[in-house]
């Protein structure tokens, strides 16, 4: 009985097995930087938001009525040429 690839587990490219190394993202520089420096990005969030903190649904929000506030009051309303 012959088996595949799918069934074994195991990917293989034009007859030869390929080898699939691990990512690892904790190598990166990105990694490094956030695992140093988010105490101190919670904290300053923290000290300007007061209770809310870093909340990706709060600052969804504050996104959306920046946007609201700039397209409504700040960006002039002049006639836009497609072209």
């Amino acid at each position: 009985m012959q088996t595949n690839a799918h069934q074994t587990g195991r990917a293989h490219c034009h007859g030869a097995p390929v080898h699939c190394a691990r990512y690892q993202p904790e190598q990166t520089t990105l990694y490094r930087l956030v695992q140093q420096h988010a105490a101190t990005f919670f904290a300053q969030a923290e000290d300007a938001a007061g209770r809310r903190g870093f909340c990706p649904s709060c600052g969804a929000r504050r996104m959306a009525q920046t946007a609201a506030h700039l397209v409504d009051h700040v960006i002039p309303h002049v006639p836009v040429r497609r072209g």
